[in-house]
């Protein structure tokens, strides 16, 4: 499973691991922790998972997915 970060000038994918770390339940929990967080007041958001990381400017996402 992959998340992937749509935003205005680019698409960013998380890796795959092999170790069955990013089952589909982790991708979602992510996801939801992000658009929970999602508000006019934050500059930025930051999505950790793993040990794959990316800070990014909420005025820029446009959609989460998990493929």
């Amino acid at each position: 499973m992959q998340l992937v970060v749509y935003l205005k000038n680019q698409t960013i994918k998380s890796p795959i691991y092999a170790d069955d770390s990013d089952t589909k339940a982790t991708m979602m929990a992510v996801k939801n922790e992000v658009i929970e967080h999602c508000s006019p007041f934050r500059r930025y958001i930051a999505i950790n998972l793993n040990d794959w990381s990316v800070t990014i400017k909420e005025s820029d996402l446009i959609a989460l997915e998990v493929q």
